[in-house]
């Protein structure tokens, strides 16, 4: 399955994520993708940490990334995210950082995710395929994300 609905977030980075080059350090992109599919999840109404007491985590599985152009300290950029799945374990993500005003891209990535219970394949919990049905169909309704 998969659609043509895109998530997006404002972010704004922060002076200490920049290394000696004055750029913000490779690393710290992965933190961005990351929170944008936290925030994504929130937006359909599932509790990540909640599933995770339940024994349930999801994990990233592979992520494929293209850096394009360096953000700076104290630079506004949006974090957006499409979402597909691949057979019935994983959800892959494409995912763009774009630096603002000028909607130049920064980054662009693909991030395969799955669920796991004591560190084995599981297919993803109801919530979550009723909340991805949701979003596919276009019922979610709107939660910000700070």
């Amino acid at each position: 399955m998969s659609q043509d609905r895109t998530y997006s977030i404002m972010m704004q980075t922060r002076d200490c994520e920049c290394d000696l080059q004055g750029i913000i350090n490779n690393a710290v992109y992965l933190n961005y993708l990351e929170h944008t599919r936290h925030c994504f999840l929130r937006h359909l109404g599932v509790d990540f940490r909640a599933l995770h007491i339940e024994g349930i985590d999801a994990v990233v599985r592979r992520i494929e990334i293209d850096y394009r152009l360096s953000l700076k300290g104290m630079e506004e950029f949006s974090s957006s995210l499409r979402m597909s799945t691949k057979g019935r374990l994983q959800y892959v993500f494409d995912q763009k950082l774009r630096r603002q005003p000028d909607n130049a891209e920064v980054v662009s990535a693909r991030t395969y995710v799955a669920f796991v219970t004591n560190g084995r394949p599981v297919p993803p919990p109801e919530q979550v395929i009723s909340a991805v049905n949701d979003w596919f169909a276009g019922v979610q309704g709107e939660i910000s994300c700070m």
